[in-house]
């Protein structure tokens, strides 16, 4: 990984870090979460026409601010596509940090709506890491202080002169932030 490469994604990580931290540091009651989740990921245009459906499993922590409506997280992906045509399969890992906007709901069932940025590698031989975002939403439904999720995201990395474009579709657990 270039020095670049790992000066970007250190400050991504630091950034994420202070935006996180910064309601506790001003007293507020933010609730904090880690989640693990997995499901399937839909190759769209020029990735879909080379790829099948492939697999994805996640790993996700956060934090929602005290009025529940505003919350930030972070999003760590690994997955695997296999080609329509040839061997071995292509892996894909990610990192991202997302904005998450809940609207107040009465009840256990809360939609939301996510976006954000980071990066992207996929590795089938030779590998880069490319700049990444992605939006979409989900719903979770709360049981105490364990909740379930289910969403899906429009997700786009671009990188030496390629777009790939696909559907995430998750579900998962996740613990606290309730």
């Amino acid at each position: 990984m270039s020095g670049r490469m790992k000066g970007t994604i250190s400050g991504l990580v630091l950034g994420s870090l202070l935006v996180a931290g910064a309601p506790a540091l001003a007293g507020a009651q933010a609730r904090g979460y880690v989640g693990i989740g997995g499901g399937v990921t839909i190759p769209m245009g020029d990735f879909g026409d080379a790829l099948k459906m492939g697999w994805l499993g996640q790993v996700t922590g956060g934090v929602s601010l005290p009025n529940g409506l505003l919350g930030f997280r972070g999003n760590v992906t690994y997955g695997q596509h296999k080609p329509k045509e040839g061997e071995g399969n292509l892996k894909v890992l990610g990192a991202i940090g997302d904005v998450v906007l809940t609207p107040k709901m009465e009840g256990k069932a809360a939609p939301y709506v996510v976006g954000g940025a980071g990066m992207m590698q996929f590795k089938n031989g030779e590998s880069d890491w490319d700049l990444a975002w992605n939006a979409g939403g989900g719903v979770r439904i709360a049981a105490g202080n364990l909740g379930v999720y289910v969403e899906a995201r429009f997700l786009q990395a671009r990188g030496n002169g390629v777009t790939t474009n696909m559907i995430p579709i998750t579900a998962g657990v996740r613990i606290g932030g309730n």
